[in-house]
């Protein structure tokens, strides 16, 4: 099965789901990296969005880009050899 990556605007999870997590890491299987490199105390969650780095299998990556809450900016299939 392919993997995939690319970047994705999401929100940050609230604190009962999960305080400065993707609301996609919550939502959906992968992993997801603050792509800002700040540290969490420095995340803004108003507006409530920001942009993460993620890898994923292709069947989540479809989900994610069908649900309205999130916009994948770029996507790409992760070379075999990288994987």
């Amino acid at each position: 099965m392919a993997k995939w990556r690319g970047e994705i605007i999401t929100a940050i999870g609230t604190k009962s789901t999960g305080a400065y997590k993707s609301q996609a890491s919550i939502d959906y299987a992968g992993t997801f990296d603050d792509v800002t490199v700040q540290p969490n105390a420095n995340l803004i969650t108003a507006p409530n969005a920001s942009t993460f780095y993620f890898e994923c299998e292709a069947a989540v990556l479809d989900a994610i880009e069908a649900d309205v809450s999130y916009y994948v900016e770029w996507a790409e299939p992760i070379p075999e050899e990288v994987v």
